[in-house]
């Protein structure tokens, strides 16, 4: 039999799960890690159909690329949103009001 029976079968979910957390790719609910998920979940599945069945060379998969999984949005964007007070949180601290 030479077709790669591997190709026709689904990656198990609950394994894909593991291997992403294993990794530190957690379900967070922000967009960012959404679509860092979604990327290394593609790379899993691409590598799962390929051949490669055993989660300990999944991780060592994604592990090798994880550089790869770049945020969905260029770095000048949130240097311009953390510039711009996005993220800085206010030093309530320095200055206390009085209410009147």
């Amino acid at each position: 039999m030479s077709s790669n029976v591997a190709s026709h079968l689904p990656v198990p979910l609950d394994m894909l799960k593991r291997v992403l957390d294993t990794v530190g790719i957690f379900d967070v609910g922000s967009a960012w890690h959404r679509a860092k998920r979604r990327a290394a979940a593609r790379l899993l599945i691409s590598a799962f159909q390929r051949g490669t069945c055993s989660e300990a060379a999944l991780v060592t998969i994604l592990m090798s690329q994880i550089e790869m999984l770049s945020p969905p949005f260029p770095c000048e964007d949130v240097d311009r949103w953390e510039n711009e007070g996005g993220g800085v949180q206010p030093d309530l601290a320095a200055a206390p009001e009085t209410v009147h």
